[in-house]
């Protein structure tokens, strides 16, 4: 029986990471996002996703048609810098402040 596996490209946010032992004694990472739980079983990418602790990633999911889903690959962190966000807004009224209205306009 051919085991179908099926990969993509998500974005998700690291909540947790979790050391696990599997049945035949293989060390593997249990890693909870805002899309739910993977597993892990690449050590480097794990090193990877410890970096990103709380904030989104870009990961490679692979997903099996056994229910198994494993990140299998970092692509990178994802940056979620808002662009006109309420702090930044402060910052241009207080930078206002040192010129004129005609400089302005």
């Amino acid at each position: 029986m051919e085991n179908k596996e099926t990969k993509s490209e998500e974005i998700v946010e690291i909540v947790a990471i979790d050391e696990k032992t599997s049945k035949q004694g293989r060390k593997y990472f249990n890693v909870e996002t805002d899309k739910g739980n993977f597993s892990c079983f690449e050590f480097d990418v794990i090193t990877e996703l410890k970096k990103h602790f709380g904030k989104k990633v870009q990961v490679e999911i692979a997903k099996n048609d056994r229910g198994f889903s494993n990140i299998r690959k970092f692509i990178s962190a994802v940056n979620t810098e808002k662009v006109g966000t309420p702090a930044s807004k402060e910052v241009a009224r207080e930078i206002c402040k040192y010129f004129s209205e005609d400089e302005l306009t």
